[in-house]
């Protein structure tokens, strides 16, 4: 009995170990682990990742949730993309369709290209009459002046010339008579961004009407510029003390005549600029009141007529001031004129011969011919469309052709000149962003330069179509992109 007895105590010895074996593997077990020490490798910072990620910020603002953004953002040092959205689709570029003009003009014609404007007699001077007509003969210098017109009535009185017994005989056949862009807003026509063209230009073909108020009661002073009888000007505005400006215009081309009603307040000024109808017309009338302004008297009339003049002397011959400064009134002022004289010039007087000269440039340069629709110079026109890598790719490759840089000298500067003297300012890109602005209705675009803060040059194209949110709020996320590239760094 005594063995039997010895054996189950064993026994029980044996379970009971093992039973306290496993709890205290149990506890082992939900007992927090003793504590090592742990290795933490930081994560590598990626300029280029957070760039993106900043940008796609920007781009996600609720408020252009139905807006459609194209970018394209180029590094020039290493031709590295930075960052692309919506980059090769086609898109309203509005005023960004004057780089593709100037580029263009700049590699076909030169920074050197003048354009020329004839004055010539049908017979000599000869005791200070010119027995006949004085023709005028024009190639579409869009920068012809009041003050060009001064010199030349300068330069006819010196050659004894005191009277002109014929006409005044313009002729403008250098151009086609297709003066309005293809698609412009009827509602553009006629205010001065919205000029006709014509191979005979004066004043921008525009007139500019300043209304200015004086004392109540009393009607307001109207002054013109330039002085011309050419268009006249009919106000109905009165003075009125403690009233806010409120005037309205009305222009009738057909009649050449300026309506203004409404109020303005005691010492209180409005403008009106407008784009003149026929603008050859407009040159003659105007060449022919400011010779006589000037003690050159004319018997007869001004009017259009195209001739044969190969054989007939030249009195003057006028150039224009080169395309390199064109170029700077083009981009820096947005000049919707200029940008449709260049397409023109290209084409030899026609526009759609212009759109072929750009194309081909275009292609040359290494742009897909599927990545731009062009139908004006200007961009005024909404049946545009490039593609933010188009312009991408003209940017870097003018910029590396171009060895003045003469493209880039001539675009605006932010919070300096041109449309962006009042954009960026006190910001790391305020005089340093160049870019061309764009604007039509929902429509913004930017494209141009920025140096970082390492002084790497980027190339950058942002354009946005189709939002309903204010215009100051697409100009503000622009804004916003250009100071981003401005601050961007690779180190830290």
């Amino acid at each position: 009995m005594g063995s039997i007895e010895n054996s189950h105590v064993h026994l029980r010895r044996q379970i009971f170990a093992r039973i306290i074996l496993f709890l205290v593997l149990v506890v082992a077990g939900c007992a927090k682990p003793v504590s090592k020490t742990t290795t933490v490798f930081p994560v590598e910072r990626d300029p280029v990742r957070d760039l993106r990620l900043q940008l796609d910020h920007l781009f996600g603002d609720p408020a252009f949730n139905n807006a459609f953004w194209g970018v394209a953002i180029q590094s020039l040092k290493s031709g590295e993309m930075l960052y692309e959205q919506n980059s090769g689709k086609l898109l309203m570029p509005a005023s960004n369709m004057k780089i593709l003009t100037a580029i263009a003009a700049l590699k076909k014609l030169g920074p050197d290209f003048v354009y020329e404007t004839r004055l010539l007699s049908e017979n000599p001077i000869k005791n200070g009459i010119l027995n006949g007509n004085l023709i005028v003969v024009g190639s579409g210098d869009p920068t012809v002046s009041v003050d060009t017109f001064n010199l030349w009535a300068e330069q006819l009185k010196e050659s004894g010339l005191n009277e002109i017994d014929g006409d005044i005989i313009g002729d403008d056949s250098a151009f086609d008579q297709e003066r309005l862009g293809f698609g412009w807003s009827w509602d553009d026509l006629p205010y001065y961004y919205a000029t006709e063209t014509s191979a005979l230009q004066f004043a921008e073909n525009a007139i500019t009407i300043t209304l200015m108020a004086g004392e109540p009661g009393k009607p307001v002073a109207v002054a013109k510029e330039p002085d011309t009888s050419f268009i006249q000007v009919v106000s109905s505005v009165q003075v009125l003390p403690e009233t806010t400006p409120s005037v309205h215009w009305t222009y009738k081309p057909e009649t050449r005549t300026v309506y203004a009603s409404g109020t303005l307040p005691p010492d209180g000024k409005d403008y009106g600029g407008f784009a003149i109808s026929n603008p050859a017309e407009y040159f003659v009338y105007c060449l022919k009141e400011d010779l006589e302004k000037n003690g050159i008297t004319v018997r007869g009339s001004a009017y259009l007529k195209h001739q044969d003049t190969m054989s007939l002397p030249v009195l003057i011959s006028q150039e224009s001031p080169p395309l390199e400064k064109i170029l700077v009134v083009l981009l820096k002022r947005s000049q919707n004129l200029y940008a449709e004289t260049l397409l023109k010039t290209l084409g030899n007087g026609k526009v759609a011969d212009g759109v072929r000269a750009v194309e081909e440039t275009l292609v040359n340069m290494g742009v897909p011919s599927n990545s731009v629709v062009m139908v004006d110079g200007s961009g005024l026109s909404r049946y545009n469309y490039v593609t933010p890598k188009a312009i991408l790719i003209c940017l870097e490759k003018i910029y590396r052709d171009d060895p003045a840089q003469v493209f880039f000298n001539a675009l605006p500067i932010a919070g300096v000149d041109g449309t962006l003297k009042s954009r960026m300012k006190g910001t790391s890109a305020e005089n340093n962003v160049q870019a061309k602005t764009g604007s039509v209705s929902n429509v913004r675009t930017l494209s141009g330069y920025v140096r970082t803060r390492d002084s790497e040059m980027l190339a950058f194209s942002v354009l946005v179509n189709n939002f309903n949110a204010s215009e100051n709020s697409a100009n503000g996320i622009l804004d916003q992109v250009a100071e981003l590239l401005a601050n961007f760094t690779r180190f830290n």
